[in-house]
C-alpha cells in the first residue's frame, strides 16, 4: 500500500486524538470535496493557535493547583485530593498540545517513538481520567451531604481516599493500554517526514472508540446528573439533613464544597458535550464516507470549547473554593518573603514567623476537633 492509500485510509478513521484534530489539513488532501473551502483552513490555523494560547493558561493554572495542594497540608481534604487529580488529568492533556503542535507546524514528528506512545496515551488517559475522577467526587459530595455520618467512617482514614485515587488511576491506565500498543510513527518513502499516530484499523478499533464512548462519557455522564439531582434537592432546602450533634458541623462544611464540585461537573459535561457528539456522529458515519465540511468545522470549534474547560477548572477551583483561594494568596507571599531574606538573620526570622503561623492553625485545628468531639 502506498503512502497516498494509507493516508487516505487514516483519514476515514474518527481518531478522538489531539493530533487528528489540528490535522485536518493533511486529512482534508484525501477527503472527496471538490473544492475545500478557505474557511476549514482559516479555522485549522484559528484551532492551532487558539490550543496554544489555551495550553500555555492551562498548563500554568493546573500547574498552580498542583503546588498550592503540594505545599499546604492543611487544604488535603478529600474533596481537594480529588481536585488535585483532576488537576493533574488536565495537565497531561494540555502538556501535549505544544508537542503536537510543533509537530504539525514542522510537518514531522521530530521526538521518537517511546514520546509518541506517551504522548499519545497521556491525551487519552485524560478522557478517562477527568470523567472518572469527575464521577468519584460527585458521588463523594452526594455521600457528604446527604449521608454525612456514613462519609466521616468512610474518611476518617486516609488510606481510603488513596485506595480510591490508586484504583481510579489504575481503570484509566488499563483503559488506554491499546492506545499505547498501536501508537507508533510513520516515516513517509523517500523523504525526512515521520507521522506519530495510532496506525489501528479493523473492527477492533471501532470496538474500543464505542467503548471510550461508553465508559468514559455515557455511564460517568449518567451516573454524575442521576447523583447531583438530590444533592441539588438538598441544597435547595428542601430536605433535612442527616445529621446530628458532632456530625452537623461536618454535614455543612460538605455543603459549601457541593457548590464548587456541581459547577465544576456542570462545566465539564456542557465543555466536553459538543466533542463527545462530533466523536459520535463521526463513528455513525459509514465507513465508505467522507466528513463533509460542516462536520470538520464542527469537530475543530467542539474541540476548542473541550480545550478552553481545562483552562477554567482552575479559575473555579480557586475562586469558589477558599482553601485553593488562600493558598494562592499565600503561595504568592511567599514568593516576596524569598526573595527579602537576603541576610541569614532576616531568613531566621521569616521561618520563626512561618513556624508561628503553622502552630497557631494546628492549634485552631487541634481546638476546633475538640470542640466538635
Amino acid at each position: 500500500m502506498d503512502s497516498a492509500n494509507i493516508s487516505q485510509e487514516l483519514a476515514l478513521q474518527a481518531n478522538e486524538t489531539l493530533k487528528e484534530l489540528l490535522e485536518f489539513e493533511d486529512s482534508i488532501d484525501y477527503v472527496n470535496m471538490s473544492s475545500p473551502s478557505d474557511t476549514i483552513f482559516a479555522a485549522l490555523e484559528f484551532s492551532k493557535v487558539f490550543h496554544y494560547v489555551s495550553a500555555v493558561f492551562g498548563i500554568i493554572g493546573n500547574v498552580l493547583i498542583i503546588a498550592i495542594y503540594l505545599k499546604f497540608t492543611r487544604i488535603r481534604s478529600v474533596t481537594n485530593t480529588y481536585i488535585f487529580n483532576l488537576a493533574i488529568s488536565d495537565l497531561l492533556y494540555v502538556i501535549t498540545v505544544p508537542v503536537f503542535l510543533i509537530s504539525i507546524w514542522n510537518n514531522s514528528w521530530p521526538f521518537g517513538e517511546l514520546m509518541c506512545r506517551l504522548l499519545l496515551s497521556k491525551g487519552a488517559i485524560h478522557r478517562f481520567a477527568s470523567s472518572l475522577f469527575l464521577l468519584v467526587v460527585v458521588a463523594d459530595t452526594y455521600v457528604s451531604i446527604l449521608k454525612p455520618t456514613l462519609s466521616h467512617t468512610l474518611y476518617k482514614k486516609s488510606i481510603n481516599v488513596k485506595l480510591i485515587t490508586t484504583i481510579t488511576w489504575i481503570i484509566c491506565m488499563a483503559s488506554v493500554a491499546p492506545v499505547f500498543y498501536h501508537a507508533s510513527i510513520y516515516s513517509v518513502p523517500n523523504s525526512d517526514i515521520n507521522h506519530c499516530d495510532l496506525f489501528w484499523t479493523g473492527p477492533s478499533r471501532e470496538v474500543y472508540i464505542w467503548f471510550t464512548i461508553v465508559i468514559a462519557f455515557f455511564i460517568p455522564t449518567v451516573l454524575k446528573l442521576l447523583l447531583a439531582v438530590p444533592i441539588i434537592y438538598q441544597l435547595s432546602g428542601n430536605a433535612s439533613i442527616e445529621a446530628n450533634g458532632q456530625y452537623l458541623a461536618f454535614a455543612e462544611r460538605n455543603k459549601r464544597s457541593a457548590h464548587l464540585i456541581l459547577t465544576v461537573t456542570l462545566f465539564h459535561i456542557v465543555f466536553w458535550l459538543p466533542l463527545w457528539v462530533s466523536l459520535i456522529s463521526i463513528n455513525l458515519m459509514p465507513y465508505t464516507e467522507q466528513p463533509d465540511t460542516s462536520s470538520i468545522l464542527f469537530h475543530m470549534i467542539s474541540g476548542c470549547i473541550g480545550m478552553l474547560n481545562t483552562v477554567l477548572n482552575p479559575i473555579l477551583y480557586i475562586k469558589l473554593s477558599p482553601d485553593f483561594r488562600n493558598g494562592l494568596h499565600d503561595l504568592i507571599t511567599c514568593i516576596p518573603e524569598s526573595i527579602l531574606a537576603k541576610s541569614p538573620q532576616q531568613e531566621s526570622e521569616v521561618m520563626d514567623e512561618r513556624a508561628v503561623r503553622s502552630s497557631d492553625c494546628v492549634t485552631k485545628f487541634d481546638s476546633a476537633m475538640s470542640n466538635t468531639n
